[in-house]
């Protein structure tokens, strides 16, 4: 998938990787894209447009940050006319892969509990060979980390459940998907 992977198609993907390099570089959430409503804003508080545009208030925070862990290892790279596909947008894209196979084992986690391991298998080796999962992962939208953080929040509601039932605590597990929700809403 990574070998045929043809860059970034979507401006969604693009913008969150410019956003994410900005961070891996030093200069915070900064953007290069103008939205007409982020100027209207700025106007209407009596801000300074030519200095607050450049500030992104539009992506959620987390995924930017999770491309700018992605780029910091190739954000000198420049693309040269010999490359057909910019380093930045296979780091990624390969981010994304280990995200989605993090998520599938989290996952095969919570089947194991609630299930067996027969089927726990079962469920991570059809999402494996989903072919619209694979297109998430290439997309650079933040889909596969929302997954992750879905399914480790979904773990620690469920080692919340075992825990009250067994009459344990279960504060640690409530704080965890407490947590969990906090940054899906990131």
């Amino acid at each position: 998938y990574v070998y045929h992977f043809r860059g970034l198609a979507t401006a969604e993907a693009m913008d969150q990787a410019q956003i994410g390099r900005s961070i891996a570089n030093g200069l915070g959430w900064r953007t290069q894209f103008i939205r007409p409503a982020v100027i209207g804003q700025l106007e209407k508080h009596k801000k300074n447009v030519t200095e607050k545009i450049w500030r992104d208030t539009y992506n959620a925070p987390l995924p930017p940050l999770v491309d700018a862990v992605a780029l910091f290892p190739v954000r000198h790279s420049k693309m040269t006319t010999q490359s057909l596909v910019y380093k930045g947008d296979k780091a990624i894209v390969l981010m994304s892969i280990v995200i989605f196979f993090v998520s599938i084992a989290v996952l095969f986690l919570v089947a194991r509990r609630l299930f067996d391991q027969r089927v726990a298998g079962l469920t991570c080796g059809l999402i494996v060979l989903c072919d619209m999962m694979w297109q998430y992962s290439l997309s650079g939208l933040p889909q596969m980390l929302l997954l992750l953080l879905f399914n480790a929040t979904l773990y620690a509601l469920v080692r919340a459940i075992e825990e009250r039932y067994q009459d344990g605590p279960v504060g640690f597990w409530l704080l965890g998907a407490g947590i969990g929700f906090g940054l899906l809403a990131l």
